[in-house]
C-alpha cells in the first residue's frame, strides 16, 4: 500500500485493487458482486454493499480490456476505469480529507457515454494545441495534452433508468466540471501523479488473467465474479 498527499488531502492506494461493481440492473454502485447476494438487491442493501446511484470522481486512467464473465456468452470489450471518489457514498466511507484509488468495469451505453466525454476532452486538447500556435505534430503531443485536460476536471456520474423494447435497465451518465473544493482540486493533482507514476497501467491480476483467457491465452484458475 501507499499514500499520496496533496496539500491536506490524502489518497490511499491499496496493494490489492479495490473493486467496485457497476450494477445496471439495480442502478447502484456495489462493493460486492450481485452473485454474492444471489442477485437480490434487498439482501445487498441489508449487507451494506450498495453505495448509491451517484458519485463524483477524479479519474486516473481508462483502459480498454476484452473480458468474459460467467454471464457472458462471448468476450466483449469493456472500459476499465481507475478513479478517486470525491463525492457520493463511495467517498463517504472515508474522512473528509481522504479517499482511495478504486476501479470498476463498464460496457455498453455506460462505456459509450464515457467515450463521448473523453472525445470532448480530446477536442479540448486539440484546441489547446491550436491556441499554443499549432507547433509541432499534434499526434505526438496529444498524450500530454490529453493528460492535462483529463486531469483538470471532475467526472460526475449518475445511474439513469431506461426502458427499451420491453427491457428495463440503468446506465451510467457522465458529465465533467471544474473542481470546486480544495479536496477536489487536490484529488485531480493526485490523479495526475498516479497516472504519471503508473504510465503503463495498474496491476489487476484477476482481470489480466480473465483477459488472457478471453483472448485465447493461458487458462484461468479463477475468473472475476460478476461485473
Amino acid at each position: 500500500m501507499s499514500v499520496y498527499q496533496e496539500e491536506n488531502f490524502f489518497c490511499f492506494v491499496p496493494e490489492l485493487p479495490t473493486d467496485i461493481y457497476v450494477n445496471c440492473s439495480w442502478g447502484q454502485f456495489s462493493t460486492e458482486p450481485a452473485s454474492k447476494f444471489k442477485n437480490d438487491k434487498l439482501s445487498a442493501k441489508e449487507g451494506g454493499a450498495l453505495k448509491g446511484d451517484k458519485a463524483s470522481f477524479a479519474l486516473v486512467l481508462v483502459e480498454e480490456k476484452y473480458l468474459k464473465f460467467p454471464q457472458d456468452k462471448e468476450p466483449s470489450k469493456r472500459s476499465h476505469v481507475w478513479a478517486i471518489p470525491v463525492g457520493g457514498e463511495l467517498k463517504a466511507q472515508f474522512n473528509e480529507k481522504a479517499s482511495e484509488l478504486l476501479n470498476f468495469v463498464i460496457k455498453g451505453i455506460s462505456a459509450e457515454q464515457l467515450a463521448k466525454v473523453l472525445t470532448e476532452i480530446q477536442k479540448t486538447a486539440f484546441n489547446t494545441w491550436l491556441a499554443q500556435g499549432a507547433k509541432g505534430n499534434f499526434e505526438e503531443q496529444q498524450t500530454a495534452l490529453m493528460a492535462d485536460a483529463f486531469h483538470s476536471v471532475i467526472f460526475d456520474v449518475e445511474f439513469v433508468f431506461r426502458e427499451s423494447n420491453g427491457n428495463k435497465y440503468y446506465f451510467l451518465d457522465w458529465k465533467t466540471r471544474l473542481p470546486k473544493t480544495p479536496q477536489e482540486k487536490a484529488a485531480v493533482k493526485i490523479a495526475k501523479r498516479l497516472h504519471e507514476d503508473n504510465i503503463t497501467g495498474f496491476s489487476h491480476p484477476r482481470l489480466e488473467e480473465n483477459q488472457m483467457k478471453a483472448l485465447g491465452g493461458l487458462p484461468t484458475q479463477k475468473a472475476l465474479e460478476g461485473e
